[in-house]
């Protein structure tokens, strides 16, 4: 049985919480979205994907697949409800089975292992972590660049035809924890930044 806690803060710099969260305990999952700001109705592509995903597990599919369907539901939204607003949202989801632990994401929002120290688990779909896979940019330039918090990859964006998750899977030792969370909450640890964020931390 995992103990797990979690909440969310609309922060100091937008008026409404574009973040959606799921916890479900009967199935050992649980999920961060975070909708995109820049982008249309955030708030509203967050809530898809979480209630498309969890509902998709409940019913036994795979999570790949779940994540492409939510994909799908959001842009299906933007045609038909918002006048063919871009939508978007972030994701990262643990999933739990018996002795392993499940890590997918996509864009930005991460996760985190907490075993004596805090390790970064998640890789972000960003343009600024590209910059600095080419060699472009250094991890120290990146926190202060004006560009990082562009993603490359998001659930719902209209110019994606399909989107691919990423995955890490590992086995849990006693004692560890693992945190989801929105960039928001990854602002504040690093840049000291007033972002809203939505945090899940399992153990």
């Amino acid at each position: 049985m995992h103990q797990f806690s979690a909440g969310t803060h609309v922060g100091n710099v937008r008026d409404n919480n574009e973040d959606s969260y799921v916890c479900d305990s009967d199935k050992n999952l649980w999920i961060v979205a975070d909708g995109m700001g820049g982008l249309g109705f955030g708030e509203v592509a967050s809530a898809i994907s979480t209630y498309v995903v969890l509902t998709q597990v409940r019913e036994g599919h795979g999570i790949n697949q779940a994540i492409e369907l939510a994909h799908n539901k959001i842009k299906e939204y933007a045609d038909e409800e918002a006048m063919g607003t871009n939508m978007g949202t972030t994701l990262v989801l643990l999933l739990s089975q018996g002795s392993l632990y499940n890590i997918f994401w996509v864009g930005d929002s991460r996760a985190y292992l907490f075993d004596k120290k805090l390790t970064q688990l998640t890789v972000d779909h960003s343009l600024v972590q590209s910059l600095i896979d080419q060699g472009e940019l250094t991890k120290e330039e990146a926190e202060f660049d004006p560009r990082k918090n562009a993603v490359t990859r998001a659930l719902g964006v209209q110019e994606l035809e399909t989107v691919r998750a990423d995955s890490i899977s590992d086995k849990w030792l006693p004692g560890q924890k693992i945190l989801l969370c929105s960039d928001g909450l990854t602002d504040c640890l690093l840049y000291t930044s007033d972002a809203a964020d939505d945090l899940l931390c399992v153990d």
